[in-house]
């Protein structure tokens, strides 16, 4: 995973003070308060008393995570509906001028020669 290309972006969970090490390495790191001590509380970015409580925070921000992705998509969507609409209606734009102009400066050649 470290040497991964893709950098992803990783979670560790420990309750002990084997766990310290894991939970430092990685970008988000969830201390469970336990019966080995609270060293990895004290390493972790967030702490929690038990393990059942850690269904709540992965579901929270799952969920959390889903909506911010589906509001990019969205975006993403309307940023090139927008940008496809504008340079669709520039090349209509250019391309009804440019041969006006050509047709009304073939007729004064063809009438001048």
């Amino acid at each position: 995973m470290k040497c991964s290309r893709e950098k992803p972006v990783t979670l560790a969970i420990g309750d002990g003070a084997n766990d310290c090490g894991m939970i430092q390495e990685a970008h988000v790191g969830i201390g469970v308060m336990g019966k080995e001590g609270r060293q990895a509380v004290r390493t972790s970015d967030y702490a929690v008393a038990r393990f059942k409580f850690l269904l709540r925070v992965l579901l929270v921000h799952g969920h959390w995570y889903y909506v911010r992705a589906a509001i990019m998509v969205q975006y993403f969507f309307y940023k090139v509906t927008h940008v496809i609409s504008t340079l669709s209606y520039a090349f209509l734009w250019c391309t009804v001028h440019v041969v006006y102009t050509y047709a009304i400066d073939h007729k004064v050649l063809w009438f001048l020669g």
